[in-house]
């Protein structure tokens, strides 16, 4: 099949094939003058929350903001920035965010720590109430936030030499007001992370250097007081920072133990003789820091990583797992049925002050999630960057072609009728006209018996230092040889430019 026909094909509307599966629906990047954009991010219906707490407000270093999105047909639109009435130096204003429906918290965990209060009036977000922190900043009060309804919980983790507490607050006539302070164990970090859902919450208490303690703590609301319903210990003694992350969702919870380098998630269910361990969520090879951020809702797990996005489906005798592999760094997340939002902070070493993106996925459709990739080629070198396309057994037989661009994601490119997670630029066009060919090789072909395929993405030699920090994005589509249809989509994976350092 020559490759005159692919320009062809993927102009030709999907009419017949049904319409592929997609999983990054958008991606939206931040402002320049947005610093550490993707600290915390929270999704309520449509409206999206993201702290950027390292931001300078009127030339208060540190001081953060907050970031308000819409959902509209078009997409995320940005429609006002939060910060506070009142900036202060290193303050991290932005460091935790939660929205829940006309109502936002807004956590700045650095030199005073406090929490600000926001409330949708008309259109606009307006401050209501300031809630200060109880002592001295090296408690981090407002650290996690968790809001729901009339209930805030607020994480102080550095509270007493580390002990950690948290702060429970109810809306009373209109303003909040502190009902409890909670604390348990010896050095724990207690309120590095704070999960909540109705009358149950659950907080991470992942324990400090000096003192390997890590836990994660279920509490449960009688109406009037905050009680501990158990205490769930990390099951293993190899692992480190277990409760750096939680979520909780009916009668299972996710506990997520990063470990700075390989990582694993718990689930625990809650049975007849309480909470017990269910099971270990983890694909392997086990990725570095998976756990630093987790999401459940119903039977379907979320896990951040560094580098990838891990997810898990219980289908009622066991989890299963597919992997999303981004490339690049994937932080914080949020979550409302099938729509996930991924926060990404920008480390790349061109950068001098780290900025992000997010990025909103799908979890319908199967296979969504199938390319793989690793994450750098070294210039300056022959080699190469093998890209795994696992698309499924359901296209078996089916042709592929991989496209690329160094322009990035967003806004994407419609192809026949779905978008693909590509901008269009000079290398786009390059790998559209001239499939298999360096530095794309295996860019078109037809997946083998197993849905699957491999191309390479490679260097011949190339010594020019103005292409050190380069990303080359590349993302492939499924076309039914039937229909000329294009029924799969994939996510894209990034392939970083580096140095050889000797």
């Amino acid at each position: 099949m020559g490759s005159s026909f692919l320009p062809a094909a993927l102009a030709v509307p999907a009419l017949a094939a049904p319409l592929a599966a997609q999983c990054f629906t958008e991606a939206v990047n931040c402002d320049a003058a947005w610093h550490r954009f993707g600290q915390d991010i929270a999704l309520s219906g449509g409206t999206c929350i993201v702290g950027a707490p390292d931001t300078v407000v009127s030339g208060v270093v540190l001081a953060g903001v907050a970031v308000i999105y819409e959902r509209e047909e078009t997409g995320w639109v940005q429609t006002q920035t939060l910060a506070s009435s009142a900036p202060t130096s290193f303050n991290e204003f932005g460091f935790s965010v939660d929205v829940d429906g006309n109502r936002a918290a807004v956590g700045a965990a650095g030199a005073s720590g406090n929490v600000t209060i926001f409330e949708l009036v008309g259109s606009s977000w307006v401050e209501t109430q300031v809630i200060p922190g109880p002592g001295s900043p090296v408690w981090r009060f407002g650290h996690a936030v968790a809001l729901e309804g009339e209930t805030l919980l607020v994480g102080a983790p550095g509270a007493f030499g580390s002990v950690g507490r948290v702060y429970a607050y109810e809306l009373v006539g209109g303003l909040w007001v502190e009902t409890q302070v909670i604390a348990y164990g010896v050095e724990t970090l207690f309120g590095e992370d704070i999960a909540l859902e109705g009358d149950l919450a659950v907080v991470g208490a992942p324990g400090t250097y000096s003192f390997s303690s890590e836990a994660a703590y279920v509490l449960r609301f009688d109406g009037a007081t905050w009680t501990e319903e158990a205490m769930l210990d990390s099951p293993s003694a190899s692992d480190h920072d277990f409760g750096a992350a939680v979520s909780v969702s009916g009668n299972r919870l996710l506990v997520g133990a990063p470990d700075f380098g390989d990582g694993l998630t718990y689930v625990y269910q809650n049975g007849p003789v309480g909470w017990e361990l269910e099971t270990q969520l983890s694909l392997a090879p086990i990725q570095n820091g998976c756990g630093r951020s987790v999401s459940l809702e119903g039977t379907s797990a979320v896990v951040s990583c560094y580098g990838e996005v891990q997810v898990f489906e219980h289908d009622g005798f066991g989890w299963t797992a597919a992997r999303l592999v981004l490339g690049q760094f994937a932080g914080t997340l949020a979550r409302e049925g099938d729509r996930v939002l991924i926060a990404s902070v920008d480390t790349l070493p061109t950068s001098t002050v780290a900025r992000g993106q997010f990025l909103e996925a799908s979890l319908a459709g199967a296979n969504c999630w199938s390319f793989a990739s690793d994450e750098n080629i070294l210039i300056y070198d022959v080699g190469g960057v093998e890209l795994d396309l696992f698309a499924g057994l359901a296209h078996a037989g089916k042709i592929y072609f991989v496209l690329g661009s160094f322009a990035g994601l967003h806004p994407g490119t419609t192809v026949a009728g779905v978008l693909l997670p590509l901008a269009v630029d000079p290398y786009f066009w390059f790998t559209l006209l001239h499939p298999n060919q360096v530095p794309l090789t295996g860019s078109f072909g037809v997946l083998d018996a197993n849905g699957e395929a491999q191309a390479l993405f490679s260097l011949p030699g190339i010594t020019d230092p103005s292409l050190n920090g380069l990303v080359a994005h590349h993302a492939y589509v499924v076309i039914d040889p039937a229909t000329l249809g294009v029924d799969h989509v994939s996510n894209a994976v990034n392939v970083q430019l580096v140095k050889k350092w000797y």
